[in-house]
């Protein structure tokens, strides 16, 4: 399974109203506004994130010179899909205290985010005021998902391979 773009060009599910690329991305520019952080440290924010579309996924087996080709890999076939959020299905499903299901959905956005934003704050900054910069970012993504839980959530679009290896296949 591969996270990647599919042919309408969503990354996110459908079913998710909110982006949480652009929430995060909002609620940092907040911070330039509240004069917390500069719009510098709000430009130097750079996410190194890149995802394929399935067509890319496949040029290692069409390739004529590919090293997966000559180790005897072939794409039997390739579809995409989307995986619906665990956190929004479960609010969805159970419903509860929305500042309760926020505190547990926003450790998951940060856990992949947290040093990116650290990462573009001025190293004149001490770690602590970085750490408390940050940590104000996510108290407001937490209020943010508290008011409105069914409209946040981690619909990803991943595509699904099927590869075999033939026996004349060498790893040279």
């Amino acid at each position: 399974m591969q996270s990647v773009v599919n042919e309408k060009g969503h990354y996110e599910g459908k079913d998710t109203p909110v982006s949480r690329h652009h929430t995060l991305r909002d609620l940092w520019q907040g911070l330039v506004t509240d004069g917390l952080i500069s719009q510098e440290e709000f430009h130097e924010t750079t996410f190194a994130y890149y995802l394929r579309t399935a067509d890319k996924c496949k040029i290692p087996f069409t390739s004529r010179d590919s090293p997966v080709r000559r180790a005897g890999l072939s794409l039997v076939s390739i579809e995409t899909k989307t995986v619906p959020c665990p956190y929004r299905q479960k609010w969805l499903k159970h419903g509860g205290d929305p500042k309760a299901h926020a505190r547990w959905y926003v450790p998951a956005m940060r856990s992949w985010s947290n040093s990116t934003f650290l990462s573009g704050l001025s190293d004149k900054r001490a770690p602590e005021e970085k750490q408390a910069i940050v940590d104000e970012l996510f108290e407001r993504y937490e209020n943010e998902v508290a008011k409105c839980p069914e409209d946040h959530g981690i619909d990803l679009v991943c595509a699904y391979m099927l590869i075999e290896k033939s026996k004349k296949g060498t790893l040279s």
